[in-house]
C-alpha cells in the first residue's frame, strides 16, 4: 500500500467514527489489510489523484451531513455517483450558511488559511488572489469554491469578485459551479444584511491577511 492509500483509510475512518460518536484510533499497522480494502484504497487514490480540488475530509463528511440517521458507509460506497452527489449538496449547503452563525464564520476563516496557503505557494499578493489565473485557464477560485476550498461569503469580500466572475460565460459558470451558482445573488442578500458584529469579524480577518501580504 503506498502513503496517499493509507491517508485516505484513516481519513475515512476518522470522519465515519467521529460523525457517529464513536471514539478511533489512526491505523499505524496495515499488514493485515484485506484485498477487497486494498482494491477499494487504490481505486480511490486514483479517483483522488485524477480530481486533485476534491476536499478528501469533506468528500468523506458529505453523507453524514446530508444523511440525518449517519449511516455506516464502507469505502466501496465512496466510489460510487452517489458519493460524489452528496459531496456535491455538502459544498453547497456550506455556501448556504447564515452568515452570523458559528459555522460560517469557522469556514471563512479556513477559507481564509487556504488562500493565505494558495498566493504564497503561487507567490502573488492576497489582494490579488481573486484576479488569479493559470494561463489558458478561468480564474483559479472557480475550481476552489466548486470543491468547498473557499465560501462565498470569503469571496464576496474582494471588490473585483463580482466582476471577474462576470467575465465567464453565464452557461461555463453554472456549468462549474452547478447549484453554488443559483445562490450567489441570495447568498449576497445574506452577506451584506448580516449582523455589524459578524461584519467586523470578516474584516478583521480579511484585513489582518492584506496587511501582512498585499
Amino acid at each position: 500500500m503506498t502513503e496517499f492509500e493509507k491517508l485516505i483509510y484513516n481519513k475515512h475512518l476518522a470522519e465515519t467514527r467521529s460523525n457517529q460518536g464513536k471514539p478511533f484510533k489512526l491505523r499505524q499497522n496495515f499488514d493485515k489489510v484485506d484485498e477487497s480494502t486494498k482494491l477499494y484504497l487504490t481505486k480511490l487514490a486514483n479517483f483522488f489523484n485524477k480530481h486533485k480540488n476534491i476536499n478528501i475530509n469533506k468528500f468523506f463528511k458529505a453523507p453524514f451531513a446530508i444523511y440525518k440517521d449517519k449511516p455506516h458507509l464502507g469505502l466501496d460506497f465512496y466510489l460510487s455517483m452517489k458519493a460524489v452527489k452528496l459531496y456535491r449538496e455538502y459544498i453547497n449547503s456550506i455556501n448556504r450558511q447564515s452568515p452570523d452563525s458559528d459555522d460560517a464564520k469557522k469556514s471563512f476563516k479556513l477559507s481564509m488559511e487556504f488562500v493565505i496557503k494558495f498566493c504564497k505557494e503561487k507567490k502573488i499578493k492576497f489582494s490579488d488572489y481573486v484576479d488569479y489565473r493559470e494561463e489558458n485557464s478561468m480564474n483559479s477560485f472557480f475550481e476552489h469554491l466548486k470543491h468547498g476550498k473557499i465560501t462565498l461569503l470569503f469571496l464576496f469580500m474582494y471588490p473585483s469578485f463580482e466582476s471577474q466572475l462576470k467575465s465567464v460565460d453565464v452557461e461555463i459558470r453554472q456549468h462549474i459551479l452547478g447549484d453554488t451558482f443559483n445562490d450567489i445573488a441570495k447568498m449576497r442578500v445574506k452577506f451584506y444584511n448580516c449582523s455589524e458584529q459578524t461584519k467586523s469579524v470578516f474584516k478583521k480577518f480579511f484585513d489582518s491577511a492584506v496587511k501582512v501580504m498585499g
